[in-house]
Formats: structure tokens, C-alpha cells, sequence
């Protein structure tokens, strides 16, 4: 792992407000900020980072080389906009801060954002490659926005050569697309090393590819964090499946036999009790307020079966007992009718029933022959 001190400079001019990128210019430069401070600190416990701003009225050192990344990235989110860029300017402000660094073991590198026209001439820029190369400073520019890209690109190219040592220094081009500049940049030398092939024909995508998953993350950089992600993105796939197409329907094959599809022997007492038990699983489904219906084989099967004729006392009495049951309910039914009459027959047993009480009294007969007179005038009724 290399021993590495970085100062990062980020592009704050007027031109950062452009939206060619999303959500806007700047913030995707923040977002790829964010993006190489993790990489910087993760491959070394030593390493440190810096951050510089290029543009306002001067370039300024917003954070000294730290190992602290909250303290760089919450200074990241305060960065005003304003003013034009000054390339040349910020690069030998970096130079100093990178000089400046308790640990001379780091080697020194410099990570340069460029999103608005370099109003510096190409021999500045080439005179101060020189000596960036004489001091062993290590360049990488990430040159993007519409427009610009291409405008700077040969100026920056040339700034690059002058720096490169032993292919130590960078440059990447990345015009607007589909894909965030984070994602973008992830695919590129810049935050790869030697491992990642050089951006070709401006696209910072190698051939092969993003290093990026379908989610935005570096499976190599965080596998915990990819994996989390891929999880949850099938998780939320499939409770959308389900609203949209509904749970899955039992086939037909899971549906519960019928009577007719069991294999049954030849019992007619087991095929009675099971057509027995649908027609109480029926009956037990159907809805209670419903009106109770009787089947055509309900009405047609008496209710008991009549013995043979060679028992005549026993079917003599069942018979009765039917004509008994049935004047039973024949007079239930009237009392239903006229709820409010009362036989007098039967209140004259009742008051006979009665000890201490006579029934020929004169008060309880005109109290039996009032009931009487108003019980045929409800029959008239």
C-alpha cells in the first residue's frame, strides 16, 4: 500500500452552477470528492488528505492534510461559489501545503478539478509542470462539464506530460452522460491506480467497463455495502411484483379432492358419510343471513324411514307420532300467527293445577268467559 499525502483541489467558480450534471455541477464534484478521500484513507491508516479551493477572490486552504474525513467532508459542504478558476495559482498553493507535511515519508500527489474555462496559457502551465516534476509531485486532473471539457482538454494534457513521471500522473475527461461523475471517476487510474486502464476518447470509462455494480458501489472498495444494496434492491423488487400481479393463485392441482375424484370401494355407507360431510361443509360455508333453502333431496327424503309392514304395531305408532308432531306444529305456527291470544282450554288446566284456587268461583269463570269472548273475536278476525 502506498504512503501517500493528497491535497485535492475543487473547482468553487461561477461555473460550478451549471446542471449539466445531477443534481448540479458542484455537488457532483463533491460526491466524487467524497469518493477519493475514502479510497485515499482506506489504503493507508497514514495517509492524509488536504483540501484547496481554485477559485474566489484567491486560492485558499479550506483543510491541512488530515487523516480526519469528516472534518474534510463536512468543510466540503460549506464551500462557497463565486469568482473565475486560477489553475496555475491553486497547484503551487497545493505545492506548499503538500511541502509542509509532518510525515516526509508520504509521497505527494495532487488531485485536480476542472469544471470551467483555464484562463492560464499552455506555457504557464508547462512551466509549471516542470517543477512539479523536480519537487516529485504527482499530478491527476479530472477535467469535466460540457463545454469546458473539450476546451481544456489540450491545454490540461500538455500540463500532465510535464508533470508525468514514470506514468504517476493522470488525466481523465468526463463530458455529461447517464451515469453520476462519482461513478464515472470510480472506473478511472485516478481512484484505481495502475490496476484501472486509462480513460480513452474522453468517455473516463475504460473498455472494459465500470468497476460500479448495477447500484453505484464498489464491490472491491465495499463488498458489505454492495451486498447490503443488491439485497435490499430484490427485496423491494419483489414486494413490487406482488402489488403489481397479486399473489400467486393455488393451481389446480392443490385443490382439495371431490367425492367423485377419491378412489372409493364399493361401500355405500362410506359414500354416504362423505356426501354427508360436504353437504355440512357446504352448509357450514354458506352465509348465515341467508335464506335456508331445502334441496330438492331434503323434501323428497322423509324424514324416517317407515319400517317393513310385518312390525304393524310399531308402524301404527310411528304414524301417530307423526300426526302427533305434526298438530304440534300446526298449532306453534297459529300461536306465531296471533301471538297475543291464549286458549282458554288449556288456561282452565292451568288454573285446575292451581292449589288453593277454585275454579267455579264465579271470578274465574267470568274471567274464562271474557278470555273466550276474545278469543272468538280474534278467530274472526
Amino acid at each position: 500500500m502506498v504512503l501517500e499525502a493528497t491535497i485535492i483541489c475543487i473547482d468553487n467558480s461561477e461555473h460550478m452552477r451549471n446542471g449539466d450534471f445531477s443534481p448540479s455541477r458542484f455537488e457532483a464534484q463533491q460526491d466524487a470528492c467524497n469518493l477519493i478521500c475514502g479510497v485515499k484513507t482506506r489504503a493507508n491508516a497514514e495517509n492524509a488528505v488536504g483540501l484547496v479551493t481554485i477559485a474566489g477572490k484567491s486560492p485558499e486552504v479550506c483543510v491541512s492534510l488530515t487523516q480526519d474525513l469528516g472534518k474534510i467532508l463536512g468543510t466540503l459542504h460549506r464551500v462557497q461559489l463565486g469568482g473565475r478558476a486560477d489553475v496555475a495559482a491553486a497547484v503551487l498553493v497545493a505545492s506548499l501545503a503538500l511541502r509542509h507535511r509532518q510525515n516526509k515519508r508520504q509521497e505527494q500527489r495532487i488531485v485536480l478539478f476542472v469544471g470551467s474555462p483555464v484562463s492560464n496559457t499552455d506555457i504557464d502551465l508547462k512551466r509549471l509542470g516542470g517543477q512539479l516534476k523536480k519537487n516529485k509531485i504527482a499530478l491527476d486532473i479530472v477535467n469535466f462539464g460540457e463545454g469546458a471539457a473539450e476546451e481544456n482538454r489540450p491545454k490540461l494534457e500538455s500540463f500532465v506530460s510535464a508533470v508525468n513521471n514514470h506514468e504517476n500522473s493522470h488525466i481523465v475527461t468526463l463530458p455529461p452522460g447517464e451515469h453520476m461523475l462519482s461513478q464515472m471517476l470510480n472506473a478511472t487510474p485516478i481512484v484505481r491506480g495502475d490496476a484501472a486502464a486509462p480513460a480513452e476518447g474522453g468517455a473516463g470509462v475504460p473498455p472494459g467497463g465500470s468497476a460500479l455494480d448495477d447500484f453505484g458501489i464498489d464491490p472491491n472498495v465495499d463488498p458489505e455495502l454492495a451486498l447490503a444494496m443488491r439485497l435490499s434492491m430484490e427485496s423491494a423488487e419483489a414486494e413490487r411484483r406482488v402489488r403489481d400481479v397479486g399473489p400467486p393463485q393455488p393451481s389446480a392441482s392443490s385443490a382439495p379432492p371431490t367425492v367423485d375424484a377419491m378412489d372409493l370401494d364399493d361401500d355405500p355407507e362410506l359414500r354416504a358419510a362423505l356426501a354427508l360431510s360436504l353437504q355440512t361443509a357446504q352448509a357450514d360455508a354458506a352465509p348465515k343471513d341467508a335464506p335456508a333453502s331445502p334441496s330438492p333431496a331434503a323434501t323428497e327424503t322423509p324424514l324416517v324411514e317407515m319400517p317393513d309392514a310385518e312390525d304393524d304395531e310399531l308402524a301404527m305408532a310411528l304414524a301417530l307420532s307423526q300426526q302427533t308432531a305434526s298438530k304440534v306444529e300446526e298449532k306453534e305456527e297459529k300461536e306465531e300467527e296471533s301471538p297475543g291470544s291464549i286458549d282458554p282450554e288449556f288456561m282452565a288446566s292451568v288454573l285446575l293445577s292451581l292449589p288453593g284456587l277454585d275454579p267455579s268461583s264465579p271470578e274465574v269463570q267470568d274471567m274464562l268467559r271474557q278470555m273466550q269472548a276474545e278469543k272468538k273475536k280474534e278467530d274472526k278476525k
